[in-house]
């Protein structure tokens, strides 16, 4: 366990009520991690503008800092968000963003894969037009409302929506992620109350991490385009009741409560893509954006 994945995950997990110093060495300990470390880390991040410090070094605590509450967010409704009723519309983007540096770059990709869009060829993004996830708000978050052109409408692109739909996304592999997530969340909640504290707290967040990236990764498209027996729903279910299990062992060692909304899971850092932790600018001033329709 990296010292810098624990503790951006314990923030966003306590998030928004910062952490007292002590309960983040107490959790190092949990995963061998010396307080040097935990401390050294703490500060860097703080320098990088990842974390902020809050209070005295007597009584310091540390929360996410703005910027990085953004992908906690969309981690958030990661766990929370339903598809509605799909009506055959596609939304594409096609994004130029010519001369940009590399760092752009990455966060385009970074909002893009937020929205769940696959990559149809260089340049070109798509996923079926069925979430509730709004694409000029996520594009104004990372500043790349100017950098692409979107468009909502009817794809034509001479296949079955399914067989397109089963490339672009790999479900088939993304099928085996979703079922082994869910049988390893079955395993553990079984056994967690059998472990010693340590490993339960230890096997909580990295088995809670590799389900919350299974989630993450589905494409929660409409049901005529997924393959027979999808597990997409008893993951969130089970992976709700097993992060509920989770929260309650790790409160008596960081103090945080579990609060009455969902929030990102314990260990997800461990297991997110590192795509998804490139570090995202300040909420830009809004502009405006338009949205075209596909002929």
């Amino acid at each position: 366990m990296k010292p810098k994945t624990l503790i951006l995950d314990l923030l966003s997990a306590s998030d928004p009520t910062p952490l007292p110093t002590p309960a983040l060495l107490r959790a190092g300990r949990v995963f061998r991690l010396k307080e040097n470390t935990i401390r050294v880390t703490l500060q860097r991040l703080a320098a990088a503008g990842t974390i902020e410090r809050r209070g005295t070094n007597g009584e310091r605590r540390y929360a996410l800092s703005g910027r990085s509450r953004i992908l906690n967010r969309h981690i958030l409704e990661a766990q929370t968000l339903c598809p509605r009723a799909w009506n055959g519309q596609w939304t594409l983007v096609i994004a130029w963003a010519p001369g940009v540096v590399r760092r752009e770059r990455d966060r385009l990709r970074q909002a893009l894969r937020v929205l769940r869009l696959a990559n149809l060829q260089p340049g070109v993004w798509v996923r079926p037009n069925n979430l509730d996830l709004s694409l000029e708000e996520v594009l104004r978050e990372y500043g790349l409302d100017k950098e692409v052109i979107w468009a909502i409408g009817p794809l034509h692109h001479g296949r079955s929506d399914a067989s397109l739909a089963r490339d672009l996304f790999d479900l088939e592999d993304l099928a085996r992620q979703i079922d082994r997530a869910c049988r390893d969340l079955k395993t553990s909640a079984r056994r967690l109350s059998t472990l010693p504290r340590d490993r339960a707290l230890a096997e909580s967040f990295l088995v809670g991490g590799r389900a919350i990236k299974a989630l993450f990764g589905d494409p929660l498209l409409p049901p005529p385009l997924l393959p027979a027996l999808w597990r997409g729903e008893e993951l969130r279910a089970r992976f709700a009741a097993y992060d509920r299990v989770g929260r309650a062992l790790w409160r008596e060692v960081v103090g945080f409560a579990p609060g009455r909304r969902p929030v990102p899971a314990l260990g997800v850092r461990a297991h997110t893509p590192p795509h998804l932790l490139i570090a995202t600018p300040e909420v830009p001033r809004r502009r405006e954006s338009s949205k075209k329709e596909m002929p």
